[in-house]
């Protein structure tokens, strides 16, 4: 129906927007669930963006709960697609305002939920663009105070910013297969935090546990679910891994959402360590990724001394084993002509040093 509204669109009412009006005409027809905006209620306005959508919520509570008051999502313009995560947000922020101004404008202070923390410091960046500027002298007309919630803590908005059709292939993709059932009972078998319990489960009299067999799973009961265990196997792993960093769905989230959402699923030893291996390897994450620094300027490589002694370099080696008056390195004194270039190491940068090079005459020259 969005689509059909655009003039460059020849107007086809087809199957797809039958269905859709359809559906809208069933849901305005519905019982209300929403409540009826108040000027005088505590009020918050949560967004969330992604590369397709953006999504927010307009909420106020009543003395007992949060009510939502409306609902809204939209396709992010052509013109206003971007690759980075927080002009995302914040254009998801400014569309709801707009969307919400009538309720919102000149009203008592409202709370911006976002899931994007450094956008809650947005009037302390030094410089923005031109794009920014303007959305920011739109935002400063409204009294609001921003606040940063955890990602799996704003559902809503997420929700309505995402396309509903990834959400399906996603799920239907990654199935567990007889050939993959075979495989983890071979790795269950075969390892070592596993193949005795796995054992002991399979037979005629399995113990009193929190773990149990399932189609020849071990599942782990905790907090009301069960988990499914996942063996050291570097195929299983690499497979869960990918389906849940690089599947559309997934978004390639960093480290911690994804060890976040792996958590809910399975019971798996060494996530952390996998989790993060596997993101820093990824090759779609280490070029998208923006840049928050500016970048390294060239090596300068130090004169040539022109005779021996002239410049030395100096480097602590260790640790050794303790001698009996308790040292445990050795500074290690070397001609720069021959061999060594001193780093920056702390030991060397202390106060201690310093005063000892200058003691010494010695002028200090890190390499980097």
């Amino acid at each position: 129906m969005t689509r059909l509204q655009s003039p460059k669109v020849p107007f086809v009412f087809d199957d797809d927007a039958r269905r859709s009006f359809q559906a809208r005409k069933t849901a305005m027809l519905m019982a209300p669930v929403l409540s009826i905006y108040d000027p005088t209620l505590p009020t918050r306005v949560t967004t969330d963006a992604s590369g397709y959508g953006i999504g927010a919520l307009l909420e106020q509570h009543d003395g007992d709960d949060w009510h939502p008051v409306e609902y809204f999502s939209h396709k992010v313009p052509p013109i206003n697609s971007l690759d980075d995560a927080r002009k995302e947000q914040q254009l998801a922020f400014v569309m709801a305002l707009k969307r919400w101004r009538h309720f919102l404008l000149w009203r008592r202070r409202f709370t911006w939920i976002t899931d994007n923390n450094p956008l809650t410091y947005y009037k302390t960046q030094d410089t923005v663009s031109s794009t920014i500027g303007r959305w920011m002298y739109f935002i400063d007309q409204f009294d609001f105070t921003p606040k940063h919630v955890p990602g799996l803590s704003n559902r809503a908005a997420d929700a309505l910013s995402r396309r509903p059709d990834l959400c399906a292939m996603t799920h239907h993709a990654f199935a567990f297969d007889e050939e993959l059932q075979r495989h983890f009972i071979r790795a269950y078998q075969s390892d070592p935090d596993f193949d005795t319990l796995y054992a002991q489960l399979s037979s005629d009299h399995p113990p009193a546990s929190h773990y149990r067999i399932a189609d020849g799973y071990l599942l782990l009961h905790s907090r009301g679910k069960d988990l499914l265990c996942v063996p050291r196997d570097r195929r299983l792993r690499t497979r869960l891994l990918g389906e849940y960093h690089d599947s559309r769905l997934a978004g390639h989230f960093g480290v911690h959402r994804t060890i976040a959402r792996l958590r809910q699923r399975f019971r798996w030893p060494d996530l952390i360590t996998d989790v993060t291996r596997y993101c820093d390897s990824c090759e779609v994450c280490r070029r998208s990724k923006p840049r928050n620094r500016n970048p390294y300027g060239e090596l300068h490589p130090m004169p040539i001394p022109r005779e021996p002694g002239l410049s030395i370099a100096m480097d602590v080696t260790g640790p050794f084993p303790r001698d009996r008056l308790g040292h445990d390195d050795i500074l290690t004194v070397v001609d720069r002509l021959k061999d060594i270039v001193s780093d920056r190491d702390t030991r060397f940068m202390s106060a201690f040093w310093i005063a000892l090079m200058q003691e010494s005459d010695t002028t200090m020259k890190p390499s980097s």
